[in-house]
């Protein structure tokens, strides 16, 4: 699937709408006012990007904003663009940075190994 780069801006509003579900526009600005103090023209510009790029479908009357792709999506898509950019598309660099940034906890590791496990199965 060939999801549509995100930014920053627009994935606060894709959270939004994966925690709620459909929304009317206003009540994603109602929502962006209170966590991030977004004033309405803000919160609509980022809108009208995510309809413009698909990645949000607008539907009338109320102009109901619904995500056309899931969390796990776009977090997908984010991650490899992120792999290919910073690691020359290698997860094994990933990885060497990460258990090299000093910041891993023992149940971090724990669970990582618990996928792994899982992925060769």
């Amino acid at each position: 699937m060939n999801v549509p780069k995100v930014t920053d801006g627009e994935l606060n509003i894709l959270e939004v709408l994966w925690d709620s579900g459909p929304l009317k526009a206003t009540d994603i600005v109602k929502s962006m006012y209170a966590l991030k103090n977004w004033n309405r023209n803000t919160t609509y510009t980022f809108i009208n990007r995510l309809v413009e790029k698909k990645i949000v479908a607008r539907e009338e009357p109320g102009f109901i904003c619904s995500a056309l792709y899931t969390r796990e999506e776009v977090g997908s898509s984010e991650t490899k663009d992120f792999v290919n950019k910073m690691f020359m598309g290698s997860y094994r660099r990933l990885v060497s940075a990460f258990l090299n940034s000093g910041d891993v906890e023992e149940d971090d590791i724990k669970a990582i190994e618990e996928m792994l496990k899982k992925k060769r199965e």
